[in-house]
């Protein structure tokens, strides 16, 4: 049939039935368009995100990249990471058990400075930070589900915090959120949990974040030689931990 056939075709249909056809062909036209427009831009729906406030600065890609936030936080700044045990700031290596020369002894510049900090009046408004559960810590701005948990499990595996500088080892913390808070916080440092060497296990020492495998290991082969009566200072001046691994795991030790 050719076009001139269609078309005398066409109006020789009544008028009801060339009504219909037109708006049969109308509704075909419309679905086409419709159809090419879903094709070109389709009809997405992002679910809700996770809170910003327990994401670390840069987004959610950031919490996936840890080596890039750990050499974003810098080389002297200990990160909890939750999935696996944190590195002790001496890992480099110590040195064999010889004590040091009188002239040389570190011991003369650490007894200079205090092991801890001690325990300040806090203000009425002030949270202390060895007590506060995490229902505690979702109430300050910025610190959300995840960050409180990782705080509170991060206090247990340490034994307590000796000052609020610690918060800023929790994986995910930022330092400048810490700064901001610590006109809010607080730490009692008479509620530190304590390593007693006379009587610490193997595994005890081992799963403090501030001591490495190797440091461990040391320490109970200077309990071999020296037997368990040592107080802390003779693991620095007989050179079993460096002096930066035992200014931060000092306050965590007893006799």
């Amino acid at each position: 049939m050719s076009l001139f056939d269609a078309v005398n075709a066409f109006f020789f249909l009544t008028r009801k039935e060339q009504r219909g056809l037109l708006v049969l062909c109308l509704c075909l036209t419309v679905l086409l368009i419709v159809r090419i427009g879903l094709h070109r831009h389709p009809l997405t729906w992002d679910p809700p995100g996770p809170d910003v406030s327990d994401l670390p600065a840069g987004g959610p890609d950031t919490l996936t990249d840890r080596s890039s936030m750990a050499q974003a936080e810098g080389p002297d700044t200990a990160i909890f990471r939750p999935d696996a045990r944190p590195e002790g700031s001496g890992a480099a290596g110590s040195q064999p058990a010889t004590a040091p020369s009188a002239a040389t002894s570190p011991s003369a510049s650490v007894s200079r400075r205090p092991a801890t900090r001690p325990a300040s009046r806090a203000a009425p408004d002030q949270m202390e930070i060895n007590q506060a559960d995490t229902a505690a810590w979702k109430r300050l701005r910025g610190i959300g589900r995840v960050l409180s948990a990782r705080i509170v499990s991060y206090r247990e595996l340490l034994g307590g915090f000796y000052c609020t500088d610690q918060l800023k080892e929790v994986y995910g913390l930022r330092s400048g959120l810490v700064d901001t808070l610590s006109a809010q916080l607080y730490a009692d440092s008479t509620r530190i949990r304590k390593l007693h060497l006379s009587s610490a296990a193997y595994r005890d020492l081992l799963r403090h974040p501030y001591l490495s495998e190797k440091q461990v290991k040391d320490i109970f082969r200077y309990f071999d030689i020296m037997g368990r009566n040592v107080q802390p200072a003779d693991l620095l001046e007989d050179g079993i931990l460096e002096e930066a691994t035992y200014l931060k795991i000092r306050p965590y030790l007893a006799p």
